[in-house]
């Protein structure tokens, strides 16, 4: 008995080995060989083990998929997945586990299986507003090598940067900095690099950004007398009008870092009109990151939470939450019918929990929810009873 049963263990042990063996050209009778060859082999199709993410007959799972993509990739790339709750700032397709946005699974003729054959190609996929086309290149970014500067997973520094911006810098152009910046009247700061040049590219040379701050232009003495940093009076002495919006009951203070005004502008060149650092979003996002992971994972998000200036007084309102008006007027910029057929809103509709006057925000969260519409529970009947608890 014992005998058999060692033989048993023996047989089923050579049919399994053999069906590994045998999965290979099993898989290849139907699907073309040369779909599954390239510079990069994952390491399953590289062993013919097609049955370590595929079930061969059936599964409730697109591809026959054994288990879920997200599933599937975190079970080898474990070490990965540590770093979602670790990390300041995740990239979006790793954040929702949509490896495949980047990743062929089975082979690819650039490094880490990404899908395009042409570097920087997967980047531009989603990156399709950015400027691709200049006078002057970064060579980084005219080779497609976006990993030298940005971490395609996860990082620490803003934008998904590999480092502070003025190390990343420094890292390739060293002394060269200090020699092409003489004579200046402040001493030049390395974090300073991208208030004057772009990291992509531009139409100037040195890639220096393409707008350029007017007194910047005429050189430095409008804004540095006898070699001192500028402050937030310089700037409103320019712009008066930004110093009246600042007057009001919220506003982003000018007081608190010297001057603020370069929280958010480059005092030198930049690649907008109202010269901001870096993209609105990035740039909110620097101090409400709270706000952003508040709604960034949510099912629903609103069209233009990346474009906060268009509800929000970015420099000052005597409105909630600085925006350009009260709640329903914010929302009816856009949405003109509002008000028509929907909730009363407005004056005399109060709000029994708190005294206060019903608006669109009073059942809407605008940024984004996890339900339809934005709403802040569901609309089936938990968002009315929130009020109306007597009906």
């Amino acid at each position: 008995m014992t005998t058999l049963r060692i033989l048993g263990v023996v047989f089923v042990c050579l049919f399994i080995n053999a069906a590994n063996v045998f999965a290979e050209p099993t898989c290849y009778g139907c699907h073309s060989k040369d779909l599954f060859v390239g510079k990069s082999i994952h390491g399953p199709v590289a062993k013919g083990d097609c049955r370590a993410c595929h079930n061969p007959h059936v599964a409730k799972y697109k591809q026959l998929l054994s288990v879920s993509t997200k599933e599937l990739c975190y079970g080898c790339h474990g070490d990965l997945k540590k770093n979602l709750d670790q990390r300041k700032n995740v990239h979006q397709p790793f954040r929702e586990a949509d490896c495949l946005a980047c990743h062929d699974p089975h082979s690819s003729n650039s490094k880490g299986l990404v899908r395009q054959d042409k570097p920087g190609e997967a980047c531009f996929g989603c990156h399709k507003d950015m400027d691709r086309e200049f006078e002057v290149e970064h060579k980084p970014f005219a080779s497609g090598n976006c990993q030298a500067c940005h971490n395609p997973h996860f990082s620490d520094k803003i934008q998904l940067l590999n480092d502070d911006a003025d190390e990343l810098c420094v890292s390739c152009h060293g002394k060269k900095i200090e020699a092409a910046h003489k004579g200046l009247p402040v001493k030049i700061k390395r974090s300073a690099c991208v208030t004057c040049h772009s990291p992509h590219g531009s139409d100037r040379k040195a890639l220096q950004r393409n707008v350029l701050h007017e007194p910047y232009q005429d050189g430095c003495g409008d804004c540095h007398e006898n070699g001192e940093i500028a402050g937030a009076d310089n700037c409103i002495g320019c712009h008066e009008e930004i110093g009246e919006q600042l007057n009001g009951v919220g506003s982003h203070q000018t007081n608190r870092f010297g001057n603020a005004c370069i929280n958010c502008h480059s005092p030198h060149a930049s690649d907008t009109k109202n010269m901001l650092k870096i993209i609105q979003a990035q740039v909110c996002r620097g101090c409400h990151a709270d706000t952003w992971e508040n709604y960034i994972d949510k099912k629903y998000k609103h069209p233009d939470s990346d474009l906060c200036s268009n509800c929000h007084a970015v420099h000052g309102s005597s409105n909630v939450a600085m925006l350009k008006g009260d709640g329903n007027t914010v929302c009816g910029l856009c949405h003109d019918t509002q008000g028509d057929f929907s909730h009363p809103v407005g004056d005399g509709v109060i709000d029994p929990r708190n005294g206060n006057i019903v608006s669109c925000v009073t059942c809407h969260y605008p940024h984004g929810t996890d339900y339809k519409k934005n709403l802040k529970h569901s609309g089936s009947m938990e968002l009315c009873i929130q009020c109306h608890k007597n009906y």
